[in-house]
């Protein structure tokens, strides 16, 4: 059964209500490009002072520096007990690039784990035409403009920065060991990252796709999200791929596409199953 006993437990226990200690604990793993600044948005805007957006980068404010570092773990960790235990034991989510694996052990609640993820090709085009944003100018961490501002051509793009290849196996990965940072998205993907990231998508009680817009429907309703409020960081059409530009996205992206086939098996697993589903807290209908 792909739901433990311990989720089948926790999924009854919400829908009836309990104490602070049983209630849910949420943990969205964001994945640049997947509509996760539209999601954080819309859950800052529903819980409010009860979540908490980990911090990718060291900001002057909380460091004293000058510059702004990406962060690590340990930095997260001790970010976190800054807090004093009752302000940590009234956030009901916890969100952001930097969210990992276990990191609701700092927290109250029983821990669901979500993220969603977006075909490889329309992630990447996506992630290119970002780079042509003021923000990612300025931070110039995509690699998309140069120092001087010249654009780099899509396909040079691909081929030459780490950051354009099989960035979701390497986020889930480096959120199953604990090890989030925005700084080593530019390395080589491996196999055992691949192996992590599908571990990490099995300890999610839903995986969505950006593509599905039923799919933020289930989770802001299970979240108690109300109204919509817009899309965020969205990234206009500089750059629409051809076919040729297709095939070399998956060239570059092919542990990505497995991940991705893979999740959609999970999915499908998950729906034809009799276990009790995530939106609702009874069996699948």
């Amino acid at each position: 059964m792909l739901f433990t006993l311990e989720k089948i437990r926790f999924l009854i226990s919400d829908r009836l209500g309990t104490s602070k200690q049983n209630r849910p604990f949420y943990v969205f793993i964001h994945i640049p490009k997947c509509a996760g600044s539209t999601i954080n948005f819309h859950l800052e805007n529903r819980y409010r002072s009860r979540s908490l957006h980990t911090p990718t980068t060291a900001t002057p404010i909380l460091t004293g520096l000058s510059s702004m570092p990406w962060v690590s773990r340990e930095w997260i960790d001790a970010y976190i007990l800054r807090f004093s235990e009752a302000r940590r034991n009234s956030i009901r989510i916890i969100f952001g690039h930097n969210a990992y694996f276990g990191i609701h052990k700092y927290f109250r609640g029983n821990p669901i784990y979500f993220t969603f993820l977006r075909n490889p090709v329309d992630r990447l085009v996506s992630h290119y035409n970002w780079g042509f944003t003021d923000q990612a100018k300025i931070e110039k961490v995509w690699g998309v403009c140069k120092q001087n501002g010249e654009v780099v051509p899509f396909c040079e793009w691909v081929e030459g920065n780490g950051r354009a290849k099989n960035l979701m196996v390497k986020c889930l990965s480096m959120a199953y060991t604990g090890e989030p940072s925005p700084g080593d998205w530019g390395r080589i993907a491996t196999e055992s990252d691949l192996h992590n990231a599908k571990r990490m998508l099995e300890s999610c009680y839903f995986i969505g796709f950006t593509e599905r817009e039923k799919d933020f429907y289930y989770v802001f309703k299970r979240l108690g999200i109300k109204r919509y409020l817009g899309n965020r960081n969205v990234s206009f059409k500089h750059f629409v791929p051809d076919e040729e530009s297709k095939r070399l996205v998956l060239s570059h992206n092919l542990l990505d596409l497995e991940l991705y086939n893979y999740a959609l098996e999970l999915r499908k697993r998950w729906q034809e199953s009799d276990d009790i589903n995530f939106f609702t807290g009874n069996k699948n209908s």
